[in-house]
């Protein structure tokens, strides 16, 4: 990971967080705040949770408070109540019980806080990368992973959204649906005499910095070729440095339709991506998935 200047708290997508809202029951979707208004006591027990300050082998009181929602959640019973100390709560809560119309089991943020209730698990223990001396970047265990090679990994820094390394780089004030791209130069397209199983990524630039066979070792390629009507991915097969020419197996849609819609070509808007070689610019993260490090 690429980070310069003070350090952040990074998290990392790790799933759906599952709730089962039933009659009575009162929750909050992931990310969103809960209802800072006043606190409604119902007739049952009321227990307290602070993920900083609390155990989950305490009993849950105002002084002596649970850790996790999921620990009080598994704990109310119809008529108690819940409240929840301010804090970012990185959990996936399963609510397996309902309350009733006239006793409901009720989670809420304790008066005047904000609660978020996050997907993601927070990434700690960051330390220089000894491969890259100097150029500001960190790395940390990640035992686990979304997708093959973590391709379905998302990180964030202080709730700000990073990339995967990539090129061309971010911008700033770039989306995830509008960001810039690279464009493919004179020679992309089907590789001659592979009956379109295989295509070409040609650009000049890649001659300057790319400058070993195995620069794009990993990458996947996104690409809007032909008539640019919709995104295809593939992944780098070899790479020819010397004429900054990517072969990549071609995708089904751009093998299988006879009016080249799909087709790549020269002008196709493009970006490569998920190497350690480009990671170069701050917010960006790249997943070591034979080193389980990110």
């Amino acid at each position: 990971m690429m980070k310069k200047g003070k350090r952040r708290r990074f998290w990392r997508k790790a799933g759906r967080v599952f709730f089962s809202v039933t009659l009575g029951a009162s929750l909050v979707a992931t990310g969103l705040p809960m209802d800072r208004g006043g606190v409604q006591a119902a007739s049952g027990n009321t227990y307290y949770v602070d993920g900083e300050a609390g155990n989950d082998a305490n009993p849950g009181t105002e002084s002596s408070p649970f850790q996790t929602i999921q620990k009080a959640v598994d704990t109310m019973e119809p008529g108690d109540t819940c409240l929840i100390r301010e804090g970012i709560y990185p959990e996936e809560v399963i609510v397996s019980k309902s309350g009733t119309e006239s006793a409901p089991i009720t989670l809420k943020n304790y008066p005047g806080e904000t609660v978020t209730v996050s997907g993601c698990d927070p990434l700690t223990d960051w330390e220089a990368d000894e491969n890259r001396p100097g150029e500001g970047i960190y790395k940390t265990e990640m035992n686990w992973s979304l997708g093959e090679n973590g391709d379905r990994n998302q990180l964030f820094a202080d709730g700000e959204l990073m990339y995967e390394a990539r090129y061309p780089n971010v911008e700033e004030g770039s989306t995830l649906t509008n960001f810039n791209y690279a464009t493919a130069g004179s020679g992309t397209g089907f590789v001659s005499g592979t009956d379109k199983e295989k295509s070409q990524l040609v650009d000049a630039a890649f001659k300057e910095w790319a400058q070993t066979e195995d620069f794009f070792d990993g990458a996947k390629i996104w690409m809007v070729p032909g008539s640019q009507w919709t995104a295809l991915t593939s992944y780098v097969e070899s790479y020819d440095p010397e004429t900054g020419t990517v072969v990549f197996p071609s995708t089904f849609r751009g093998k299988n339709n006879a009016g080249g819609y799909y087709n790549p070509k020269s002008g196709s808007p493009y970006y490569i991506f998920g190497t350690y070689t480009l990671l170069d610019a701050e917010m960006e993260w790249w997943y070591d998935d034979e080193n389980q490090e990110i």
